[in-house]
């Protein structure tokens, strides 16, 4: 869940994700939904074609019959309709600062006073948010707080109401203000590492880390929001391998992997600790293809042992030349040499030899941090207060023109009209080399919410169905 100031969001998503789920018919006539994948996506392009006389295996919600849903534990038990009246009893509205494809986010105010945020997400039999039963076993300083959750009707629908800690800053508008000091980011990486090691250790994979989803105190204190992608993983289940947005996919995912496990997250964190950095994503692919040609670029050619660990789709004859790895040279600017040796534990094309989060946080570049020394910092003060006492971007001098929060404009203007490195690689390569079946959809190419600046020269995957893969869970 992100609540950014600047109102981002991340464009550059969009997943399929048709479950077919078992039918079971009930000897007491009862219609009970069965949740077993819940893909639960707040991004584009979604289509949960779920049966409705199911089993409910994970313990959503449960709800009565009547039009009223009844809550239990503190939960709140009102509904209210807010058609033409910002108030969502106790909470008032106060306005709109974020919005998917399945929900938006509201600025609100409980009876208190207190500033919080709302997200509303439409509940139907075609789409039952996961996001509330991970978040009630989710408790942790370094992940977002659900407070309190209602269901409301409004325009005929009924809206399930997340509360959250409203937390006014994102780590997407800070890199687009400044570059980091190296030891800021120690310390927010170090509590990045925190959430993911307290997650993973209940089997929970967030599935969506991005800049925008990472939440900032005024005071630097992080906290890992967005948990609508996240999902318990277990080994003998697959999961859909549209996943993630695309800057920050692992190249398991990008071959269609779908019997992946938590170390996506990994690479997910690997390429956030690069772009504070740098001060821009280490590969801001424009497509699914480009986005696999960057890494290749960076790390150099995947080995017939790295293709068999990241399980593809299907049967993957990768027909790549010999591509030297660029990796020292792509961060030649980082004066740190631990991180840089850290990022080359992180960024390995085969899973099981990545870093766990372990291994990370005992790193030696982690070593010394102290997680009280957040006060000595002054990068949180490119964020000031306004006349009106309310939170506002100034521009800093030590600002990166180079960066951005919207992941989207960082595609769009990537090629700027000239061929770049990966699409020149890619043009040079038969449409064999990064196609393996009709199994691997290239989704962005439907420009359906996403960058425009797609190169021809690079091999389409299949630009049928819209751009959407309808054979993945």
């Amino acid at each position: 869940m992100t609540i950014p100031t600047d109102n981002n969001s991340s464009n550059n998503k969009g997943y399929n994700d048709n479950n077919n789920n078992n039918n079971n018919n009930n000897n007491n006539n009862n219609n009970n939904n069965n949740n077993n994948n819940n893909n639960n996506k707040e991004h584009p392009n979604i289509n949960n074609n779920n049966n409705n006389n199911n089993n409910n295996n994970n313990n959503n919600i449960k709800e009565s019959s009547s039009s009223n849903s009844n809550h239990s534990s503190s939960q709140s038990s009102s509904t209210a309709t807010v058609n033409s009246n910002p108030k969502v009893y106790p909470y008032e509205i106060i306005k709109q600062v974020g919005q998917g494809t399945f929900g938006k986010v509201y600025e609100a105010k409980n009876q208190d006073n207190k500033r919080v945020a709302i997200k509303k997400v439409e509940k139907s039999n075609h789409f039952i948010s996961r996001e509330y039963d991970i978040l009630k076993i989710v408790a942790h300083p370094n992940c977002l707080r659900i407070l309190d959750m209602f269901y409301t009707a409004e325009d005929n629908k009924k809206m399930q109401n997340l509360v959250f800690d409203f937390i006014p800053y994102t780590l997407a508008s800070l890199l687009k203000k400044r570059q980091l000091s190296i030891n800021f980011i120690k310390v927010l990486f170090y509590q990045l590492c925190q959430a993911i090691k307290h997650i993973h250790s209940k089997a929970i994979c967030h599935r969506d880390i991005t800049p925008n989803n990472i939440l900032l105190s005024s005071k630097g204190e992080l906290t890992l929001a967005d948990f609508g992608s996240a999902k318990i993983l277990e080994s003998n289940h697959t999961s859909m391998s549209y996943i993630c947005s695309r800057y920050y996919r692992a190249p398991e995912l990008l071959v269609g992997c779908s019997n992946y496990t938590t170390k996506i997250d990994i690479w997910s964190i690997g390429c956030i600790l690069a772009e504070m950095l740098i001060g821009k994503p280490l590969f801001p692919g424009t497509n699914s293809n480009d986005q696999l040609g960057r890494i290749i670029e960076v790390l150099g050619s995947p080995t017939k042992d790295d293709m068999e660990a990241m399980k593809p789709s299907k049967p993957y004859h990768l027909q790549l030349p010999n591509i030297n790895p660029k990796f020292f040279e792509s961060l030649h600017n980082v004066e740190d040499k631990t991180v840089v040796d850290l990022l080359s534990k992180i960024f390995i094309f085969d899973p099981v030899k990545r870093a766990s989060i372990d291994e990370i946080i005992a790193h030696p570049f982690l070593r010394d941090v102290n997680i009280n020394s957040l006060e000595l910092f002054d990068e949180m003060k490119c964020f000031s207060v306004s006349g009106n006492g309310k939170s506002s971007l100034t521009t800093n001098s030590t600002s990166s023109s180079s960066t951005t929060a919207n992941m989207t404009s960082l595609a769009s203007s990537s090629s700027n009209n000239k061929t770049t490195c990966s699409e020149t690689y890619l043009s040079r390569l038969p449409t064999s080399a990064i196609t393996s079946s009709s199994n691997l959809k290239s989704i962005d190419n439907s420009n359906n919410g996403k960058s425009s600046s797609s190169s021809n020269n690079i091999p389409s995957l299949n630009n049928s169905n819209n751009g959407v893969i309808t054979n993945t869970i």
